[in-house]
């Protein structure tokens, strides 16, 4: 993975320069994207396998060289939430949406904390910002758009909206059965059958 980073923090520097040059070139701006994601799938590797300090460093790599990176700020938030600090992870998850207000990925990020920190209306608001950034921009996958739907059920059945949880899980449930997410279909039944089963307020 060391090599790997390297090798896309040069391209990431390559990117800077050219735009440097040509601030608006398109094929640039998806190039240092294509980049950046790729450095923020390492850094959540690096996240899962307990190297949140791993991933921090590499945060900052890509700060020192693109200070107005969203994804570098998502990767702070992330490891720092990992690190249990929920404060200081709603501040750089907040920092990320400021400077990408269309990521999905920032958005999500955002709406977990809230999530998190019982703010669950907040939540309900990034968790369904997330959805509409990730229609808008025409790659979201079907597995994508269940690992949302059942973020935003869980929010909605904890801020007390429980027909909405009910009606998100369903329509989670039916996009993982029609797609053939075998594992998460059967996850999302026994979530429905719960929700159904306890009393309407």
């Amino acid at each position: 993975m060391a090599y790997d980073a390297d090798n896309y923090f040069s391209k990431l520097q390559y990117c800077m320069d050219g735009l440097v040059v040509l601030p608006n070139n398109p094929a640039l701006r998806d190039f240092r994207k294509k980049v950046e994601k790729r450095l923020f799938q390492d850094s959540i590797s690096l996240i899962q396998l307990g190297k949140a300090d791993q991933a921090l460093a590499l945060a900052g790599q890509i700060l020192a060289i693109y200070p107005q990176s969203s994804v570098a700020w998502i990767i702070k938030s992330v490891a720092i939430r990992n690190k249990g600090n929920l404060a200081r992870a709603l501040s750089d998850a907040l920092r990320s949406v400021d400077l990408d207000p269309e990521s999905e990925d920032a958005r999500f990020n955002l709406g977990f904390i809230f999530f998190q920190l019982g703010r669950f209306e907040k939540a309900i608001t990034e968790y369904e910002e997330t959805l509409r950034f990730a229609e808008q921009s025409g790659k979201l996958t079907s597995h994508t758009r269940v690992k949302i739907l059942d973020a935003l059920a869980a929010a909605y059945y904890s801020a007390g909206r429980r027909e909405d949880a009910i009606n998100t899980t369903q329509k989670a449930l039916d996009m993982a059965s029609a797609t053939g997410q075998k594992q998460m279909a059967e996850k999302l039944t026994k979530q429905l059958l719960s929700l159904k089963a306890v009393p309407a307020p």
